[in-house]
Order: structure tokens, then C-alpha cells, then sequence
């Protein structure tokens, strides 16, 4: 305890608020370090004791020396409770009348409200972790949860970074799925920072809503020799061994090497699905994007997605005018695609309408087989180095026997089915297996399979989803 006299300080500019019945943590935040650094915070917490008034005499005698200990305490302890009242709400002040010390008044008002503000820390945290974008955009949203993670930091309750985006992450829209899915938030191997993460978002969000406020057109000149009429919604547009500006509703059409004259457009979502994979792969292969190289079709060329290379520093290399060569391995790769997965429908046997199955399971195998061009390696081992599993790879419409016992609705009904093998599940590790009776295609992990016989499915219209 300083020996000098106490000197009284003007120290209502440093607290801002008043203590009412909703704000004891920031009021004991902010009077905490205050007291502190003025050395008065002993007094209120009980560890600087009122020193006797008196200095004991001899036995028999009655005190009449001052302590000079507890007149320098005295002026301290009254300051700091005429301070202390000074800070109260009116509704506050009125239940300490009576009160003669400051160390009375910090321990009544620590037993009032200390259960309420435990309350107050649980109802912040209840309020962080069912936080709900809504309506309200991304800065809004991203504000509220830094105002909520601030105030538990505020009375001693940090959230790390990482709590914090997990909970964001929870909250948001189900548009903003890919963005989540792409980032791998769960199982990203480098943590990003809360100023990393808002960077990330803000600028997903940006790029969807100038995508989606765009002119909703890419113009291609098609090769779609059709009627001038619109296609219906359910259409499917087909494309030819490669080429992006050869395309067609009608499959029958591809025969046809006519320009098409027609006014219609068609609409490419070539920007969003970039968006994508930016997304997937910088997260993937912990690498940036540098170069973007197209065929300087609309689709890559209209103004929210140039300005979105710009402002990310991606290079864009465009192929002169009528010169697909310049784009030759883009070309040279979707005729492999194709090529690849028509031969595997003619192999198994299947209908052109599984042209979807066959060239997944083409880019499937292409990623996994060796190639002079990576000295031997697979795509996939030159990537990832590691060595890709090829104990599940099968032959692509064989005939398979899934386990339906969970997909059974009763004890009766057969544990297995002859079905049709159509490739593998890009979000499961499992095969889809194609019932040919009821075009319904099943998910599994334990088939088995009869690579030597295939079967013919019986025309149908449309797959079903996977159950």
C-alpha cells in the first residue's frame, strides 16, 4: 500500500456505460483495468484490508493515536465509493443506500449479478451457435457474429477463429453450399483466420451476385438445326466430340454440318462452374489459379467474369479467332473423353441415353491410368502424389448384384437383384447400380460383380435419383 496521500482523479471519461440489470460484464470490464492502474482494486476485492483506526497502546490503556495507515486508506476507500455510486443506474444506486464501504458495495453487486452475467455468457454463446444468415447479406450476417464473438471476449470468453467460421459456416444460406463444400472447412489441413475467412465470402458472394445480375446469355453460334422455337426446360443439349460450339437438343442432328441461322441462345454457365472449381481445386492442390486459357467464347469473355480474373490476378490466354489448334489440348481432351466413353457403351452394350454414366466413368479411369505425357504417372498420382486405389475399379456395364436389404421394405423381398453397373459416386464410396425393371439406380458399397456377362437394359426414358 502507497504511503503518499491519495490524490482524487476526474475518472468518469473512462467509463462509458452505466451498470443497469443486463450489463455487469462490460461494466466490470471496463472498471477493472481502471481500478487497477490507479492501485485501487485491492480495496474493492478485499486483498488491501481497512488498517485499525486506532494504534493499540499498552494493556489497560484506550487507543487515542491515530493510525496513519487508515488515513490514507480512508479518503481512497470513500473516493472510490462515492465513484463506484457514481457509475450506477438509478434502479442500481437505489439497492446499495446504506452502504458505507466500497468493498461493500463491489460484493453486493458481484452476489446480484454474478449468476446473471454466467447467464448472460451462456445466452451469447446459445446466440453464436444458432446464428441464421436469413435474409440478411453476408456483411450483415458476418457483423453480427463478430459483435457476438466480441462481447464473450469482452468478459474473458474468446472464441477462436476456428469455433467462430464453424459456427458461420452452420449458418449460412444453402446457396452458399458450394462455397462450403469447395473450402473443405472441416477437413482443411491450414486454418484460415476470421479476416481470411470474411475475404473469402465476401468475394463468393460478389462474384454470384454480379453472375446472377448478368445478361443471361453466353451467345454460341450452334450447330443446333433445329426449329426456332425455344427447347423445352426438360431438353437435354448434347455435344459433339468436343468442340464447345457444336451443340444440339436433337442427338440426330450431330449428323448435320450446317451453321445454325437461327435468333435463339443458349446459355453456358461456364462462370459459376469456375467459380466451383477455383474453389475445389486451390483447396484441393493448396495452389492458386495463375492462367485461365480458352477459346475466347462468350461465355468466358462477358464482363462479370473477366472483371472477376482481373481482380483475382488470373491471366486470361484466349486462341486467336476460328483457330481451335491454339486450344489443342482442351480439344484434344474431350474427343479422349468421348471417344473413351462411347467405346464403353458400345462394349456394354448400352443405350446412348447413358451417354452421362459412360463419360464420367471415362474422366474416372483417364485420371487414374498412366500416361507417356507424365512420364508414366496417372493424373492423379502427379497431383496428389500418391498412387491411385485400383482395387474398386470395374468394367463398366457388367452386370452387378447389389445388397438391397436396406432398401427393403419387408423380410420377403430378395437381398439382391440382377443390375447394371454404371460407374462410381463422386460424394460416396460406392457404385450405382441401374435395376433395368424400374430404372431405378442404387447406391452401394458391397456388389458383386460379373465382369464377363453384360446385358442390354430395357429402354427408358430418364434415370432415377439415387436412392
Amino acid at each position: 500500500m502507497s504511503s503518499s496521500p491519495f490524490t482524487a482523479q476526474n475518472l468518469a471519461p473512462l467509463i462509458s456505460i452505466k451498470l443497469d440489470h443486463t450489463n455487469y460484464l462490460l461494466w466490470v470490464s471496463e472498471l477493472t483495468p481502471v481500478l487497477r492502474s490507479l492501485d485501487l482494486f485491492g480495496i474493492v476485492d478485499g486483498s488491501e484490508l481497512c488498517p485499525p483506526k486506532f494504534i493499540l497502546e499498552s494493556e489497560g490503556k484506550e487507543p487515542t493515536t491515530i493510525n496513519a495507515g487508515f488515513t490514507l486508506w480512508q479518503p481512497k476507500d470513500q473516493y472510490l465509493l462515492s465513484w463506484l455510486n457514481a457509475t450506477l443506474s438509478e434502479t442500481v444506486l437505489s439497492s446499495v443506500y446504506g452502504l458505507t464501504t466500497s468493498r461493500q458495495v463491489w460484493t453486493l453487486l458481484a452476489s446480484r449479478f454474478a449468476s446473471q452475467s454466467k447467464s448472460r455468457v451462456a445466452y451469447l454463446k446459445r446466440q453464436l451457435q444458432t446464428l441464421r444468415q436469413g435474409t440478411q447479406p453476408c456483411s450483415q450476417f458476418l457483423q453480427t457474429a463478430k459483435s457476438l464473438a466480441d462481447q464473450l471476449a469482452i468478459v474473458g470468453k474468446p472464441v477462436d477463429d476456428d469455433d467462430l467460421i464453424s459456427y458461420l459456416i452452420s449458418g449460412l444460406n444453402p446457396s452458399f453450399h458450394a462455397f462450403i463444400t469447395s473450402y473443405s472447412f472441416a477437413t482443411r489441413q491450414t486454418s484460415l483466420s476470421f479476416d481470411e475467412f470474411q475475404t473469402e465470402l465476401l468475394n463468393y458472394e460478389m462474384m454470384v451476385n454480379s453472375h446472377n445480375s448478368a445478361p443471361d446469355s453466353a451467345h454460341l453460334a450452334a450447330m443446333a438445326a433445329t426449329s426456332q422455337d425455344i427447347a423445352p426446360d426438360h431438353q437435354t443439349w448434347l455435344a459433339d466430340s468436343g468442340a464447345n460450339n457444336h451443340i444440339t437438343a436433337d442427338l440426330s442432328n450431330l449428323r448435320i454440318s450446317e451453321p445454325y441461322h437461327g435468333e435463339n441462345e443458349v446459355v453456358v454457365e461456364a462462370f459459376c462452374c469456375f467459380l466451383k472449381f477455383k474453389c475445389y481445386a486451390e483447396n484441393l492442390l493448396n495452389q492458386k489459379i495463375k492462367c485461365l486459357q480458352s477459346d475466347g467464347g462468350g461465355e468466358f469473355t462477358y464482363h462479370p467474369f473477366c472483371d472477376f480474373l482481373q481482380s483475382n490476378g488470373i491471366i486470361h490466354h484466349m486462341s486467336c479467332p476460328h483457330t481451335p489448334q491454339q486450344n489443342g489440348v482442351a480439344e484434344r481432351k474431350h474427343r479422349h473423353v468421348t471417344e473413351t466413353g462411347l467405346a464403353m457403351l458400345a462394349h456394354a452394350h448400352l443405350l446412348l441415353t447413358y451417354w452421362v454414366e459412360a463419360f464420367n466413368t471415362a474422366i474416372f479411369l483417364i485420371n487414374k491410368l498412366p500416361t507417356a505425357v507424365l512420364h508414366n504417372q496417372s493424373p492423379f498420382q502427379f497431383l496428389l502424389n500418391k498412387s491411385p486405389d485400383y482395387s474398386c475399379i470395374k468394367v463398366f456395364g457388367c452386370i452387378c448384384y447389389p445388397l438391397l436389404r436396406p432398401y427393403n421394405h419387408h423380410k420377403l423381398l430378395f437381398r439382391s437383384k440382377k443390375c447394371i453397373f454404371l460407374g462410381y459416386s463422386s460424394n460416396h464410396k460406392g457404385y450405382r447400380c441401374l435395376d433395368p425393371s424400374t430404372s431405378r439406380v442404387y447406391l452401394s458399397r458391397h456388389v458383386i460383380f460379373d465382369e464377363a456377362q453384360f446385358s442390354a437394359p430395357t429402354p427408358v426414358s430418364s434415370l432415377s435419383q439415387p436412392s
